[in-house]
């Protein structure tokens, strides 16, 4: 039986940074190649509400989930 691992990020802004590369993804994609491990990947889009919030403008959460799923398939 195969050994779940379940990670996620919190879409905050538009595009990811070189932190989110070293610190998240580059290490999911080094885990990925063990064939021992399955992996399930989420967006938690609800938690950017908190810091959007303190933002006075008007920020689109859909873009910003929709950006990072699609940043997060190309690398």
């Amino acid at each position: 039986m195969k050994k779940t691992i379940l990670t996620g990020l919190q879409a905050t802004s538009e595009q990811l940074h070189i932190g989110n590369y070293f610190g998240a993804i580059k290490p999911l994609i080094d885990q990925m190649k063990n064939p021992d491990l399955q992996f399930w990947l989420m967006v938690a889009d609800l938690h950017s509400i908190t810091k959007a919030l303190s933002i006075k403008d008007n920020h689109p959460y859909a873009l910003w989930t929709l950006n990072l799923i699609k940043l997060y398939i190309a690398c």
